[in-house]
């Protein structure tokens, strides 16, 4: 009772179990979401007909994961939000979100939203043969092909080919090491391409892959996050694949020489300009794709 008492009249510490309530809520909220997404590239990857991949695909999709405790979870929230709002004065909240972020209680923490929109609209295809295609398109978005590598940066847990200049330990305001972006999703793409990660002014973002081929020649695909000022892409501090040029959100392709992967390690990156000012945020990036060119590009 004490302690009821003492949560009714200290907004801070209703705060605080809002905060621990709300973690807990968007958790097994995002666990299930995985085991959905899961669940669902499992059944588009069957070798059944594609309206039956598809009806299991969706089927695992649309499994509700707000169970009884869930929903207890979230109640808890809203009663302490609420809380919160009626002891808390305007002196201390004054230009905050007064809904203290309710509104994004149900935004989307996984894939579903995207890869249910996606199998929807493969399922309006008409013939077997564009949904065939469609499905594989869908599936094999993180696949490089033979020989190949990909990273989503920004992935959780951390991506091992992106390299971390010093300890997270000796860095927790990230000026040295990379940071991650991206906190508001929409079911218009993979959250891997809406996640990046980007430096701090005269930092840099470095991705290293290793174990490739001596003999291939490979090319790089880079998912651009867009950002401020001019990057430069650089091979092994030595080959530069783009000069500076103004950071946009797009997609790019670019070759690779031999020279560089032959040693079997490449270490991609990014800079911008040294000594720029404002944020000193840039080079944001979310995933890389490293493949393997067509045969004939292959020296022997």
């Amino acid at each position: 009772k004490d302690g009821k008492d003492v949560l009714e009249k200290s907004w801070r510490l209703q705060a605080l179990v809002k905060r621990a309530y709300n973690d807990v809520y968007q958790q097994r909220r995002y666990v299930c979401g995985l085991e959905s997404v899961a669940g669902a590239m499992s059944a588009l990857q069957r070798t059944w007909s594609a309206d039956h991949r598809l009806d299991e695909a969706e089927k695992s999709l649309e499994h509700d994961c707000v169970d009884k405790t869930m929903s207890s979870y979230k109640s808890r929230v809203l009663d302490l939000a609420s809380a919160i709002n009626k002891t808390l004065g305007a002196e201390v909240l004054q230009t905050q979100d007064k809904m203290l972020n309710i509104q994004l209680i149900d935004e989307p923490v996984s894939d579903v939203p995207f890869l249910l929109d996606q199998v929807k609209s493969i399922k309006k295809l008409k013939s077997d043969d564009d949904k065939d295609k469609a499905i594989a398109k869908l599936t094999g978005w993180t696949d490089p092909g033979k020989d190949g590598f990909y990273a989503a940066l920004a992935s959780v847990p951390q991506s091992p080919n992106l390299v971390l200049p010093v300890s997270l330990e000796s860095d927790p305001a990230r000026y040295i090491n990379p940071t991650v972006s991206g906190d508001r999703y929409h079911s218009s793409h993979w959250i891997s391409s809406q996640r990046s990660v980007f430096e701090l002014y005269d930092s840099s973002v470095v991705v290293r892959f290793e174990g490739l081929k001596s003999s291939a020649k490979y090319k790089l695909r880079v998912g651009w996050g867009g950002g401020s000022g001019e990057v430069q892409l650089s091979a092994n501090k030595k080959s530069i694949l783009q000069k500076y040029m103004s950071a946009t959100s797009s997609t790019k392709e670019y070759s690779v020489p031999q020279s560089e992967t032959k040693g079997g390690t490449l270490e991609l990156e990014c800079q911008q300009k040294p000594g720029v000012g404002g944020s000193g945020r840039s080079c944001y990036i979310s995933e890389m794709w490293l493949t393997v060119e067509s045969e004939e590009s292959v020296i022997v």
